[in-house]
Protein backbone atom coordinates (compact mmCIF):
# COMPACT_ATOMS: atom_id res chain seq x y z
CA UNK A 1 0.00 0.00 0.00
CA UNK A 2 1.01 3.42 -0.79
CA UNK A 3 -0.61 5.99 1.46
CA UNK A 4 0.46 9.46 1.87
CA UNK A 5 1.29 10.24 5.00
CA UNK A 6 -0.68 12.47 7.16
CA UNK A 7 1.07 15.47 6.81
CA UNK A 8 0.75 15.22 3.58
CA UNK A 9 -2.54 14.24 2.84
CA UNK A 10 -3.82 17.60 5.26
CA UNK A 11 -2.05 19.81 2.81
CA UNK A 12 -2.69 18.64 -0.37
CA UNK A 13 -5.93 19.49 -2.44
CA UNK A 14 -8.61 16.83 -1.77
CA UNK A 15 -8.55 15.60 -5.68
CA UNK A 16 -4.87 14.98 -4.99
CA UNK A 17 -5.34 13.02 -1.78
CA UNK A 18 -8.14 11.10 -1.80
CA UNK A 19 -6.93 8.06 -3.50
CA UNK A 20 -4.10 7.81 -0.87
CA UNK A 21 -6.53 8.88 2.09
CA UNK A 22 -8.96 6.26 0.96
CA UNK A 23 -6.26 3.90 1.26
CA UNK A 24 -4.91 4.61 4.79
CA UNK A 25 -8.64 4.91 5.73
CA UNK A 26 -9.10 0.79 4.11
CA UNK A 27 -6.17 0.21 5.99
CA UNK A 28 -7.18 1.08 9.14
CA UNK A 29 -10.98 -0.65 8.64
CA UNK A 30 -9.14 -4.02 7.25
CA UNK A 31 -6.66 -4.10 10.52
CA UNK A 32 -9.73 -3.33 12.92
CA UNK A 33 -12.25 -5.54 11.54
CA UNK A 34 -8.93 -8.23 11.20
CA UNK A 35 -8.23 -8.34 14.48
CA UNK A 36 -11.97 -8.04 16.07
CA UNK A 37 -13.38 -11.05 16.64
CA UNK A 38 -10.07 -12.11 18.75
CA UNK A 39 -10.38 -9.85 21.20
CA UNK A 40 -12.79 -10.38 24.33
CA UNK A 41 -14.01 -8.32 27.43
CA UNK A 42 -13.35 -10.04 30.69
CA UNK A 43 -15.03 -9.61 33.77
CA UNK A 44 -12.89 -10.73 37.19
CA UNK A 45 -14.52 -9.94 40.37
CA UNK A 46 -12.41 -9.21 43.19
CA UNK A 47 -12.15 -11.36 46.56
CA UNK A 48 -12.45 -9.19 49.60
CA UNK A 49 -9.49 -11.86 50.99
CA UNK A 50 -6.77 -10.94 47.69
CA UNK A 51 -8.20 -7.49 46.34
CA UNK A 52 -6.67 -5.95 43.49
CA UNK A 53 -3.58 -3.75 43.80
CA UNK A 54 -3.61 -0.02 43.37
CA UNK A 55 -2.32 1.25 40.01
CA UNK A 56 0.91 2.93 41.72
CA UNK A 57 1.67 -0.95 42.51
CA UNK A 58 2.19 -1.56 38.93
CA UNK A 59 3.62 1.56 37.41
CA UNK A 60 4.74 3.81 40.45
CA UNK A 61 1.75 6.69 39.57
CA UNK A 62 0.70 5.68 36.04
CA UNK A 63 -2.03 5.11 36.10
CA UNK A 64 -3.63 0.52 35.12
CA UNK A 65 -6.04 0.25 31.86
CA UNK A 66 -8.62 -2.16 33.82
CA UNK A 67 -11.70 -0.22 34.70
CA UNK A 68 -12.28 0.70 37.75
CA UNK A 69 -11.04 2.97 39.92
CA UNK A 70 -7.87 5.14 38.57
CA UNK A 71 -6.99 6.97 41.70
CA UNK A 72 -4.56 6.47 44.69
CA UNK A 73 -5.34 5.65 47.97
CA UNK A 74 -6.36 3.08 50.58
CA UNK A 75 -10.13 3.86 50.91
CA UNK A 76 -10.64 3.83 46.87
CA UNK A 77 -11.96 0.19 46.06
CA UNK A 78 -10.26 -1.91 43.76
CA UNK A 79 -12.64 -4.39 42.57
CA UNK A 80 -14.68 -5.67 40.85
CA UNK A 81 -12.37 -4.98 37.74
CA UNK A 82 -13.02 -5.83 34.09
CA UNK A 83 -10.64 -5.58 31.32
CA UNK A 84 -9.81 -6.99 27.40
CA UNK A 85 -8.02 -10.01 26.02
CA UNK A 86 -6.99 -11.47 22.92
CA UNK A 87 -7.06 -14.71 22.12
CA UNK A 88 -3.53 -16.17 20.32
CA UNK A 89 -4.75 -19.53 20.28
CA UNK A 90 -8.00 -21.48 18.61
CA UNK A 91 -8.13 -24.07 21.22
CA UNK A 92 -9.18 -20.99 23.19
CA UNK A 93 -5.63 -19.70 25.36
CA UNK A 94 -6.32 -15.73 25.83
CA UNK A 95 -3.56 -13.22 26.71
CA UNK A 96 -4.18 -10.09 28.98
CA UNK A 97 -2.92 -8.42 31.40
CA UNK A 98 -2.02 -10.46 34.80
CA UNK A 99 -3.65 -6.83 36.82
CA UNK A 100 -6.87 -7.85 35.32
CA UNK A 101 -7.16 -11.00 36.77
CA UNK A 102 -5.02 -10.36 40.32
CA UNK A 103 -7.12 -11.57 42.92
CA UNK A 104 -10.19 -12.42 41.22
CA UNK A 105 -12.27 -15.08 42.61
CA UNK A 106 -13.54 -15.93 38.90
CA UNK A 107 -12.90 -14.72 35.55
CA UNK A 108 -15.45 -14.20 33.12
CA UNK A 109 -15.11 -13.87 29.27
CA UNK A 110 -17.29 -12.41 26.83
CA UNK A 111 -16.62 -13.19 23.00
CA UNK A 112 -17.92 -10.27 20.26
CA UNK A 113 -21.80 -11.14 19.29
CA UNK A 114 -21.64 -14.88 21.03
CA UNK A 115 -21.74 -16.18 24.41
CA UNK A 116 -21.10 -14.04 27.68
CA UNK A 117 -19.63 -14.90 30.94
CA UNK A 118 -18.01 -17.94 29.86
CA UNK A 119 -15.66 -19.19 33.05
CA UNK A 120 -12.29 -18.82 32.03
CA UNK A 121 -9.13 -20.74 34.00
CA UNK A 122 -5.78 -18.98 34.33
CA UNK A 123 -2.97 -21.40 33.46
CA UNK A 124 -0.39 -18.65 34.56
CA UNK A 125 0.16 -15.41 35.27
CA UNK A 126 3.39 -13.45 36.10
CA UNK A 127 2.91 -10.21 38.08
CA UNK A 128 6.15 -8.33 37.54
CA UNK A 129 5.41 -9.09 33.40
CA UNK A 130 2.45 -7.92 34.24
CA UNK A 131 0.65 -10.90 31.90
CA UNK A 132 -1.98 -13.62 32.22
CA UNK A 133 -2.69 -16.38 29.88
CA UNK A 134 -6.50 -17.72 30.56
CA UNK A 135 -8.10 -20.63 28.86
CA UNK A 136 -11.82 -21.06 28.01
CA UNK A 137 -13.49 -24.29 26.74
CA UNK A 138 -13.56 -24.22 23.13
CA UNK A 139 -16.15 -27.07 21.19
CA UNK A 140 -14.84 -25.24 17.80
CA UNK A 141 -11.50 -23.58 16.86
CA UNK A 142 -12.06 -19.90 17.49
CA UNK A 143 -10.66 -17.11 15.80
CA UNK A 144 -7.46 -16.34 17.18
CA UNK A 145 -4.27 -13.61 16.47
CA UNK A 146 -1.21 -14.86 16.23
CA UNK A 147 1.56 -13.50 17.79
CA UNK A 148 5.30 -13.45 15.98
CA UNK A 149 6.96 -11.04 17.36
CA UNK A 150 8.52 -10.52 14.47
CA UNK A 151 7.03 -6.96 13.61
CA UNK A 152 9.60 -4.05 14.56
CA UNK A 153 7.84 -0.81 15.58
CA UNK A 154 9.25 2.28 15.15
CA UNK A 155 8.67 6.13 16.29
CA UNK A 156 5.62 7.49 14.25
CA UNK A 157 4.77 4.30 13.09
CA UNK A 158 0.91 3.93 12.82
CA UNK A 159 -0.86 2.37 16.29
CA UNK A 160 -4.31 0.68 16.24
CA UNK A 161 -5.65 -0.14 19.94
CA UNK A 162 -8.69 -2.56 20.47
CA UNK A 163 -10.32 -3.47 23.21
CA UNK A 164 -13.54 -2.80 25.77
CA UNK A 165 -12.43 1.03 26.80
CA UNK A 166 -14.67 1.85 29.76
CA UNK A 167 -16.70 -0.76 29.09
CA UNK A 168 -17.76 -0.20 25.77
CA UNK A 169 -16.95 -3.21 23.37
CA UNK A 170 -15.40 -3.44 20.36
CA UNK A 171 -13.89 0.24 20.69
CA UNK A 172 -11.15 1.68 18.42
CA UNK A 173 -8.15 4.35 18.70
CA UNK A 174 -5.57 5.29 16.25
CA UNK A 175 -2.67 6.54 17.27
CA UNK A 176 1.14 6.39 15.82
CA UNK A 177 3.92 4.68 18.21
CA UNK A 178 5.48 7.58 20.19
CA UNK A 179 8.43 5.57 21.46
CA UNK A 180 9.17 1.93 20.68
CA UNK A 181 11.03 1.40 23.58
CA UNK A 182 10.64 3.35 26.57
CA UNK A 183 12.39 2.87 30.06
CA UNK A 184 10.03 3.78 33.26
CA UNK A 185 10.78 3.67 36.65
CA UNK A 186 8.26 1.37 37.35
CA UNK A 187 8.39 -1.20 40.00
CA UNK A 188 7.18 -4.20 37.32
CA UNK A 189 9.66 -5.03 35.12
CA UNK A 190 6.95 -5.61 32.02
CA UNK A 191 6.67 -1.44 31.77
CA UNK A 192 10.82 -0.80 31.79
CA UNK A 193 11.05 -1.39 28.20
CA UNK A 194 7.34 -0.59 27.55
CA UNK A 195 6.21 0.51 23.94
CA UNK A 196 4.88 4.23 23.95
CA UNK A 197 1.63 5.10 22.30
CA UNK A 198 -0.71 7.93 21.88
CA UNK A 199 -3.46 5.76 20.74
CA UNK A 200 -5.77 6.32 23.80
CA UNK A 201 -5.70 3.65 26.52
CA UNK A 202 -8.66 3.55 28.53
CA UNK A 203 -9.54 2.11 31.33
CA UNK A 204 -11.14 -1.34 30.27
CA UNK A 205 -8.76 -1.44 27.19
CA UNK A 206 -5.58 -3.98 29.73
CA UNK A 207 -4.93 -6.55 27.83
CA UNK A 208 -6.13 -5.60 24.33
CA UNK A 209 -3.95 -5.53 20.99
CA UNK A 210 -2.15 -2.58 19.75
CA UNK A 211 -1.83 -3.53 16.29
CA UNK A 212 0.45 -2.04 13.54
CA UNK A 213 -1.51 -0.94 9.79
CA UNK A 214 -0.69 -4.30 8.40
CA UNK A 215 -2.91 -5.79 11.58
CA UNK A 216 -0.02 -7.24 13.04
CA UNK A 217 -0.05 -7.52 16.64
CA UNK A 218 2.94 -5.01 17.72
CA UNK A 219 1.94 -5.01 21.92
CA UNK A 220 -0.51 -5.86 24.83
CA UNK A 221 -2.46 -2.56 25.82
CA UNK A 222 -1.61 -1.99 29.39
CA UNK A 223 -1.71 1.46 31.03
CA UNK A 224 -2.01 5.20 30.27
CA UNK A 225 -1.07 7.99 32.26
CA UNK A 226 -3.14 10.64 33.73
CA UNK A 227 -1.51 12.36 36.89
CA UNK A 228 -4.29 14.73 36.79
CA UNK A 229 -6.91 12.76 35.96
CA UNK A 230 -7.04 13.67 32.27
CA UNK A 231 -5.56 11.87 29.50
CA UNK A 232 -2.41 13.49 28.02
CA UNK A 233 -2.31 11.15 25.15
CA UNK A 234 0.50 8.38 26.92
CA UNK A 235 0.12 5.15 26.90
CA UNK A 236 1.71 2.00 27.43
CA UNK A 237 1.69 -1.43 25.84
CA UNK A 238 3.69 -4.75 26.63
CA UNK A 239 5.76 -5.76 23.43
CA UNK A 240 4.47 -8.53 21.47
CA UNK A 241 7.83 -9.97 21.71
CA UNK A 242 7.65 -10.23 25.32
CA UNK A 243 4.06 -11.17 25.46
CA UNK A 244 5.01 -14.44 22.92
CA UNK A 245 8.04 -15.20 24.92
CA UNK A 246 5.49 -15.50 28.11
CA UNK A 247 2.78 -17.72 26.43
CA UNK A 248 5.24 -19.88 24.50
CA UNK A 249 6.24 -20.76 27.61
CA UNK A 250 3.12 -21.88 29.02
CA UNK A 251 0.94 -23.13 25.64
CA UNK A 252 1.57 -26.94 24.97
CA UNK A 253 3.99 -27.75 22.40
CA UNK A 254 5.37 -24.25 22.63
CA UNK A 255 8.59 -23.25 23.42
CA UNK A 256 10.17 -20.07 24.21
Amino acid sequence: MNALPLALLLACPASAAGGGAAELQEAFAAAAAGAAPAVVSISAPGSADAPFGEPEDLLGGFLSAAEGPAGPGPSSPAYPRSGSGLIIDPAGYILTNEHVVRGSTAVLVSFPGGARNTEAAVVGSDRTADLALLKVRADKPLPFLPLSGAARPRAGDWAIALGNALGMEGSVTVGVVSAPSRRLKAPAAGYREALQTDAAINPGNSGGPLLNLKGEVIGINAAGYAPDGAYPGIGFAIPAAKAKAFSDGLLPGRTE
